[in-house]
């Protein structure tokens, strides 16, 4: 009988303690009934829920960053680079964000990196290489976020704060041809 009694406490315990979650500062939590999304709650606090028919997804409302891989363009006047960059993005729809990449972050920059990508090529191909040196890495961040943004709030419900070009060098082909060109111009002006 006092088996039977404790057994039941600790089941209805466990009820209780399922029946609520908090959301804290910086946070989306989605309830979620057999993989529906019910509602989404961003206010701080303590809130309830049905306990064993509902789950909690929580997603990060703070700025996040994706690295991309280093690709390679070609500029107007039809020379290879490659092109490095950053992306800092934040969940502008959690409904959207969750059906797109089901609330997994890595993911999520997955399916955002083709779009930044072309995004980029976009715009590299519009301008020339003494364009891109002589400071236009601010024009093709500008672009490429602008781009960016048109494309990803309507798919993957996220918003593009900042896109950031870390490098910009010659593919290694490039470069042996480029120093070999420099070499002969030395050479004849010598």
């Amino acid at each position: 009988m006092k088996t039977t009694a404790a057994i039941i406490i600790v089941l209805l315990l466990l009820v209780g303690f399922n029946s609520f979650y908090t959301v804290g500062e910086g946070q989306h939590v989605m309830v979620l009934q057999f993989g529906k999304i019910l509602r989404t709650d961003r206010q701080p606090g303590l809130h309830a829920k049905v306990p064993l028919l509902q789950q909690t997804l929580t997603l990060d409302d703070r700025i996040l960053s994706y690295d991309g891989a280093p690709q390679r363009y070609a500029t107007s006047d039809k020379q290879s680079i490659n092109v490095s960059y950053y992306v800092k993005w934040r969940i502008a729809n959690a409904a959207d964000y969750y059906r797109a990449s089901g609330g997994d972050e890595l993911q999520a920059g997955q399916r955002l990196s083709p779009i930044i990508s072309n995004a980029l090529r976009n715009i590299v191909n519009a301008h020339s290489m003494d364009q891109l040196i002589a400071g236009g890495q601010g024009d093709i961040a500008a672009g490429t976020l602008q781009q960016a943004n048109e494309q990803t709030q309507k798919t993957l419900g996220i918003s593009v704060v900042d896109v950031r070009i870390t490098g910009i060098e010659f593919p290694d082909d490039v470069k042996a041809a480029v120093y070999k060109r420099m070499q002969t111009e030395r050479q004849q002006q010598a």
